[in-house]
């Protein structure tokens, strides 16, 4: 069964950064290594500063955070005694649910914009690490790395850790779904290590969060997390479409004009309330929840006749 107590899902949280840190290193040196030996065979020369520059493309994310999903999903199955059809599973949901995910993931783009620009109004992002950040979402350069590392990996990895296994394990721990969503969202926000993205990271984890407490589906999830970051790319690369929404500066956060804020609420409000109406009949059972047990006899209570 896949079930965590508070403590086991911190420590598989953990786990999972220390993978993602070796990831970063393994997917930086086999970019590094495909692209230097590339380079060499074409006769061109190399500098340390091009190879420093070439292990921060989106393709390093691309192979080592996939690479080191895959070995921590399979180390924790084994250890848990999984199915991985089971604990792998997207659950297929109907076509008609996919639309209220669709907007409920517009609605969050708008207000989580909205959130960061407020955390950078009070504490200023470092040049440094918004160029940094920008580079992982550019298309110029690398566009099959950034669209895969942003809209494919991401989702999925991070969806099958946060709630397909950490949420989905305190669930069937019994923790109250509210204490099970809140340290989700919270180890998911914490897992970006930097206040810019980690408050609008929270407010996200929460709405995915109730998403699967509705449908018990990887696959929506996966769905609203990737339109969330697909807009980011959109946006970092088509400063058009910034304009044409009242943004001066698209890789900078900047809180959006009204009209759009009241939108934002609007649509995350009418995305939730038609998604509640299609999962009016509750969230199909977990097949790795522990099995409940069978309830006692009722044994018929007869006084011994007195001789």
């Amino acid at each position: 069964m896949l079930s965590y107590s508070k403590v086991q899902a911190f420590v598989f949280w953990l786990k999972w950064m220390l993978f993602l840190f070796a990831g970063g290193i393994v997917g930086g040196i086999l970019v590094v290594v495909v692209i230097a030996v590339g380079a060499l065979m074409q006769g061109e020369k190399l500098t340390a500063e091009s190879l420093l520059g070439i292990g921060g493309n989106p393709w390093s994310a691309v192979f080592g955070n996939g690479l080191v999903w895959v070995a921590l999903m399979v180390w924790e199955i084994k250890r848990l005694r999984l199915s991985r059809a089971k604990a792998l599973a997207m659950r297929a949901s109907p076509l008609s649910r996919f639309a209220p995910v669709a907007v409920i993931g517009l609605g969050v783009v708008v207000i989580g914009n909205d959130i960061e620009a407020g955390v950078e109004a009070l504490l200023p992002m470092p040049e440094f690490f918004r160029n940094l950040m920008n580079s992982l979402g550019d298309m110029s350069a690398y566009p099959i790395g950034a669209l895969l590392a942003m809209v494919v990996i991401a989702p999925v990895t991070e969806e099958a850790v946060f709630r397909g296994f950490i949420l989905r394990g305190l669930l069937n721990q019994g923790a109250g779904a509210r204490t099970a969503v809140l340290l989700s969202a919270f180890l998911f926000a914490v897992m970006h290590l930097n206040p810019w993205q980690g408050v609008a990271a929270f407010f996200i984890g929460l709405v995915l969060g109730w998403v699967y407490l509705r449908t018990r589906s990887l696959a929506l999830c996966m769905t609203l997390h990737a339109i969330n970051n697909g807009f980011s790319v959109l946006m970092s690369n088509w400063p058009g479409l910034g304009k044409f929404l009242g943004m001066t500066d698209p890789n900078a956060a900047e809180f959006t004009p009204w009209w759009l804020s009241v939108a934002g609420v609007v649509l995350l409000a009418g995305g939730m309330a038609w998604l509640r109406f299609l999962t009016l009949a509750g969230a199909p059972a977990d097949e790795l929840a522990p099995a409940k047990p069978p309830p006692l006899p009722v044994m018929a209570c007869q006084g011994a006749a007195q001789k």
